[in-house]
């Protein structure tokens, strides 16, 4: 596999674009965006989990880099959202990942309410 770097916008900031020989040039952000359309189960969840998917994998083969900071940087600038997930993590589109409230804000609630920093 070749690849060949150049420097392309992409969601305001400078990024590494690769081709892998066959003529097929890819922002991280755009691999990651039609991954996660392509390999996520909708009946399941809306993300992908970046080890089980094969995601990490794929994404170190083709831009030769780090896709645990690709991710995490892309949520930190809003382009992606994650949650952490049992051996890894899940990637969403941005308005996709589910909230986060039930069980653990309950768990939350009721610990404040027990020692009585709160009301119920």
């Amino acid at each position: 596999m070749t690849k060949q770097s150049v420097k392309q916008k992409d969601m305001g900031s400078t990024v590494k674009v690769s081709s892998n020989g066959n003529g097929h040039k890819l922002s991280p952000l755009s691999f990651t965006v039609a991954f996660i359309e392509m390999y996520r189960d909708p009946s399941r969840s809306q993300g992908v989990h970046a080890v089980y998917s094969g995601y990490n994998a794929t994404f170190r083969k083709f831009f030769g880099a780090d896709p645990v900071e690709f991710v995490k940087t892309s949520v930190k600038n809003g382009v992606l959202e994650s949650h952490f997930a049992r051996g890894g993590a899940m990637i969403y589109l941005p308005g996709e990942a589910p909230a986060r409230t039930s069980n653990e804000e309950a768990k939350a609630n009721k610990i404040l309410v027990e020692m009585g920093l709160a009301t119920s």
